[in-house]
């Protein structure tokens, strides 16, 4: 009796010490730094890894950001290095909302290509994962720069006369209006944000306009602007006309002269619905798969087995 109790014990111990070593090399919390930052109405960083440590393989830090005021969210990669393609299946950085399946189909980075995307959520929280499953190169070479932030009012001019600064973009059209009756300042320019989450094309169609016309349209122009690039698309006049883009957001920039006559800017904006495409479905997170973890899957079952026999 004492030889299987012994027994047992031994085996006791090889599993918990699989289970000790497992954990120790999937989790590396001073490699990811702080895992739980707060935005509140300013710009945080966050850079993997911490500075000062090296990362190790497999690891995966999980982010769990939260807002203190009642703004916008933003999420975006400044720089990026996460393996040698485009392939993200085993390493990755992702952001989702609290409760989402991650990695995300479309808010997922990896290679050294800067992303398209910029995430945004009204939510008070959301959660972002930089994952390692394996690695056949240099960890050293291995890092992420990002920013938190967010979006109110306040940070933006203009606010008394132009109305709301941010707005959200949904498949439902809605209508934009900007009625002015006379505009006191030599050049007033309003400045509006339009963003979405999803990967569908975002659509704004000019209804009515009645701003000065030059050739040019520098003395007054209704202008859209994407980030990350130098092209703008401007419109002056009367024209009706309409603008999409396939980014996560855009801006637009109203500039009026001093002027007497009621200034009247109308249309309505939407998000087209994207496009599926078909998906390689990911393998499981490091933690669920592996050697350690099938050993001790194997050890627990031969465990069980041996104090059934015994009983």
């Amino acid at each position: 009796m004492e030889t299987k109790c012994g027994l047992a014990m031994f085996l006791l111990l090889i599993l918990q010490t699989i289970i000790f070593v497992t954990n120790a090399q999937t989790s590396s919390p001073k490699a990811c730094g702080d895992t739980t930052p707060q935005v509140a109405r300013n710009i945080v960083p966050l850079v993997i890894p911490k500075s000062g440590v090296q990362l190790t393989s497999p690891i995966e830090c999980e982010y769990q950001i939260t807002n203190i005021y009642n703004t916008t969210m933003t999420f975006h990669i400044r720089n990026v290095s996460i393996g040698n393609g485009s392939d993200c299946s085993q390493n990755y950085i992702t952001v989702g909302s609290v409760g989402e399946t991650l990695p995300s189909k479309r808010y997922t980075a990896c290679g050294t290509q800067l992303p398209d995307w910029e995430y945004f959520t009204d939510e008070k929280k959301m959660i972002v994962k930089f994952v390692l499953n394996s690695s056949s190169g240099d960890l050293s070479n291995t890092w992420v720069d990002a920013q938190l932030g967010d979006f109110s009012d306040d940070r933006v001019s203009n606010y008394k006369e132009c109305g709301t600064g941010f707005l959200r973009v949904t498949t439902e059209p809605t209508n934009f209006t900007l009625n002015v009756e006379k505009i006191m300042t030599s050049a007033f320019e309003c400045r509006y944000v339009f963003y979405a989450n999803g990967g569908g094309s975002l659509i704004f169609n000019i209804t009515s306009l009645n701003l000065k016309n030059d050739d040019n349209c520098t003395s007054e122009y209704l202008k859209f602007v994407e980030k990350g690039t130098s092209q703008n698309t401007t419109f002056c006049g009367s024209t009706q006309g309409s603008f999409s883009t396939k980014k996560d957001s855009f801006e637009i920039r109203l500039l009026v002269r001093e002027r007497q006559t009621p200034l009247v800017v109308q249309g309505s904006y939407y998000q087209d619905s994207p496009v599926q495409k078909p998906t390689t479905p990911r393998p499981r997170p490091a933690e669920n798969s592996g050697p350690f973890v099938w050993a001790s899957k194997l050890l627990s079952g031969i465990l069980l087995l041996y104090v059934v026999t015994v009983q």
